[in-house]
């Protein structure tokens, strides 16, 4: 239970204040991929989906796709040797017509109006060590500003096609 507590308060520093980068500061929307790395990293399933917009966490552990040790399955079969790291290689910001497109398939999925008042389209490489190397996977992912904090907007990514490199 400590473990888990400490592993959550992590997450939260992480995710309010970007300690430990030395690179230029984070920006609010890299934080939260910061954050979902950080908590697949400590397979703390509960941390990582609450990167995703609330609606899409409730769609997922209501679904019959929801698994409680989804995260240790992304490292099964792996012999894992570092951490899975989300680096992203660009960005864009969303135009206020492909925002409105965002909230309309929130309302057909949802069922619920949901009101965005930013979006990004980033392209993420998804990097984890291996002892015999290291293993990439690649997605494209949308990012949106909800309430005045950044989420993943779609399904919760809960499986990884990893390449060796």
């Amino acid at each position: 239970m400590r473990y888990r507590l400490i592993c959550c308060a992590a997450a939260v520093m992480l995710m309010t204040c970007g300690c430990g980068r030395d690179k230029k500061a984070s920006l609010g929307f890299e934080k939260r991929l910061e954050a979902a790395a950080l908590s697949a990293n400590y397979r703390d399933t509960e941390s990582y989906l609450s990167c995703w917009l609330p609606q899409e966490k409730e769609r997922y552990i209501n679904s019959d796709e929801h698994r409680g040790d989804m995260l240790d399955d992304i490292f099964a079969g792996t012999d894992v040797t570092g951490r899975l790291v989300f680096k992203m290689t660009d960005s864009t910001e969303l135009s206020e017509e492909q925002i409105a497109a965002l909230e309309d398939k929130a309302l057909e999925t949802y069922k619920t109006r949901i009101d965005f008042t930013k979006a990004r389209r980033a392209n993420v490489e998804i990097r984890l060590n291996s002892s015999k190397e290291i293993l990439t996977d690649a997605r494209e992912i949308t990012l949106v500003r909800y309430e005045g904090s950044w989420y993943i907007f779609g399904e919760v990514i809960d499986s990884f096609s990893f390449a060796g490199s």
